[in-house]
């Protein structure tokens, strides 16, 4: 596909039905003359999603807050992936009353960077950026966390790299950390850094040989800092209580804040990485 560097002008795809285009979002604010939906990140995304696929018109037509993507293509029957896929509309849940974001995935550099196309209400009508893979956030701010991409079926999303597949034992230890690393895009080392030993004696599950306890740790670990942002709750790089239960609500276990040896978060979680 060719990637866009410039901004739309006198495009269908981004102008409103009522002026003449294919584009059912509102206009955006401020208004950019020849391509009124902007500036808006919901409808640059829907005119462009659009537009790579390129049947002038616009089929999928997105017409919601911007964290309310992913439920309007799944009703589409459009998939979703976990990681950024060409051409697709990455999606981010916004905090509190915030709205989310959306942004156009143009080129993928590798694992851990990418490079969109993106607007913002009250903002800029459009611009590039290149994303990294640093926290699992993709570059954005504390206030809002990345769930998923949606794959434009013009760029069908590639088959996956062949990756081992761990043992579903409910355990934590080093080969699940190590593919963790691999999903989430943090340094595989197969160890959970700096984690506080206060937590090591009540969670059996999870193994010594991989968490890093310790007294007093200083800067916590790059993975539990990725897996508490994809898990909906503070992110500061230790496990602990809050930390637990946010990944047994994620993945639909007992809440009890504990991880017993095995256990049954562990083994969820463990299935949830064999997909990836």
């Amino acid at each position: 596909m060719e990637i866009r560097t410039t901004c739309p002008n006198n495009n269908k795809y981004y102008i409103t039905t009522g002026q003449g285009g294919w584009n059912m979002a509102i206009q955006g604010k401020p208004t950019k003359a020849g391509a009124n939906v902007l500036a808006n990140c919901v409808g640059y995304a829907n005119g462009r999603f659009a537009e790579i696929i390129g049947k002038d018109k616009i089929e999928y037509q997105f017409i919601c807050n911007a964290e309310g993507f992913i439920n309007k293509a799944k009703n589409y029957g459009l998939k979703i992936s976990a990681v950024p896929t060409l051409g697709g509309i990455m999606v981010w849940e916004g905090k509190g009353s915030l709205a989310g974001h959306v942004a156009i995935v143009e080129r993928i550099d590798s694992n851990n960077q990418i490079f969109t196309s993106e607007s913002a209400y009250n903002g800029s009508a459009f611009y590039n950026k290149t994303r990294y893979n640093c926290n699992g956030n993709w570059d954005m701010g504390s206030n809002y966390s990345f769930i998923g991409c949606i794959i434009n079926p013009s760029n069908p999303e590639p088959a996956p790299t062949p990756t081992h597949q761990i043992s579903v034992d409910g355990i934590w230890g080093v080969d699940t950390t190590r593919k963790a690393q691999e999903v989430f895009g943090t340094p595989v080392d197969g160890r959970v850094s700096n984690q506080y030993a206060y937590y090591k004696n009540s969670n059996p599950g999870l193994l010594s040989n991989t968490f890093d306890w310790k007294t007093n740790p200083k800067g916590g670990s790059n993975l539990i800092y990725a897996i508490q942002k994809w898990c909906g709750t503070s992110a500061d790089g230790f496990i602990g209580t809050n930390t637990i239960k946010a990944m047994q609500r994620k993945l639909g276990t007992p809440v009890d804040g504990k991880v017993s040896y095995p256990s049954m978060m562990v083994k969820e979680f463990q299935k949830w990485l064999n997909q990836r």
